[in-house]
């Protein structure tokens, strides 16, 4: 049994269901906070009478561990960069965390803006060289796709198929709507899709000198002779002349047209390509229904 144009339109639905449930999957599901730890270890040498710091370069919400162990008593505070600025110049700041008049310490503080930060320790009421072990871990949570890539590219492909087969049917829908007949006094036109129409007439002149003088009327509506095929069978077009067409006439399109012999006179066809972006079906049959009653006028004379 074929398949109907309804049935390719739920599994066209389908498709856009399952790839849109794949990208709500990838962006909630498979994303997850996952806590990581960075360290920083480092031995410095402070000198008598002075101070010296460490740079860190922490995230918001970041949670730090910070264990020092020193051969001398000093002085240790957190602060951020503008207060370091400040005490550079000798003014008032504020440290997240101070601690005096330590040799050894293991603190844990909270970070709740990201910034630059300062691990500063003061030597400067010794009088001799302070050597410090540092050991710095940060703590950050990060998120984290697992397996994401694959869910992403599955709903993308169910997406692009499900829209296609969508478009489909639509397009089939709309050519079988689309299908239009006219007669215009002897003239027959029928829509063959929404952007090709044919057109059927017969005419009491022999066959011989009608391809030219079809050929004659077409140029001077503004088509172009592309290919003349044979005495009884030429290919004509008409270049568009707006980028956006607004009328018929200014529509790019190309007509076939072939004559033959019957009794007592000529049948003429005209097979009309309307470009495809620009078609509108029952519409352009209406103007072409007149674009061939003009040129069967013209044979005459």
């Amino acid at each position: 049994m074929p398949i109907s144009i309804k049935h390719i339109r739920y599994v066209a639905i389908i498709l856009i269901v399952i790839g849109l449930i794949a990208y709500v999957v990838a962006a909630t599901a498979l994303i997850h906070r996952e806590l990581r730890t960075y360290e920083l270890r480092r031995f410095i040498t402070i000198k008598p009478r002075s101070t010296s710091y460490i740079v860190l370069r922490l995230m918001p919400n970041d949670s730090i561990s910070i264990s020092i162990s020193c051969n001398g008593s000093v002085d240790v505070m957190l602060i951020n960069k503008t207060s370091f600025e400040y005490l550079t110049m000798g003014l008032s700041y504020k440290p997240l965390k101070y601690l005096r008049n330590i040799s050894s310490i293991e603190f844990k503080i909270y970070i709740p803006l990201g910034g630059t930060y300062y691990l500063v320790i003061n030597n400067s009421l010794n009088l001799y060289y302070t050597q410090a072990h540092i050991y710095v871990r940060i703590h950050r949570y990060v998120l984290t796709e697992a397996s994401g890539s694959l869910v992403s590219v599955s709903g993308t492909i169910s997406l692009i198929l499900g829209f296609s087969l969508l478009l489909y049917t639509i397009m089939k829908g709309i050519s079988k709507e689309i299908m239009y007949e006219i007669r215009l006094d002897n003239i027959y036109c029928k829509s063959l899709s929404l952007s090709r129409h044919r057109c059927i007439v017969t005419v009491p002149y022999p066959y011989e000198f009608i391809m030219t003088r079809v050929i004659n009327a077409y140029e001077g509506l503004g088509y172009t002779l592309w290919r003349r095929i044979s005495l009884n069978l030429a290919v004509l077009k008409k270049k568009r002349l707006r980028l956006i067409p607004k009328t018929f006439s200014e529509k790019s399109r190309m007509v076939i047209v072939s004559v033959r012999p019957v009794i007592n006179g000529s049948t003429l066809t005209f097979d009309y390509e309307v470009s495809s972006w620009s078609a509108s079906g029952a519409l352009d049959l209406n103007e072409i229904a007149k674009e061939v009653s003009y040129i069967v006028s013209q044979i005459a004379k």
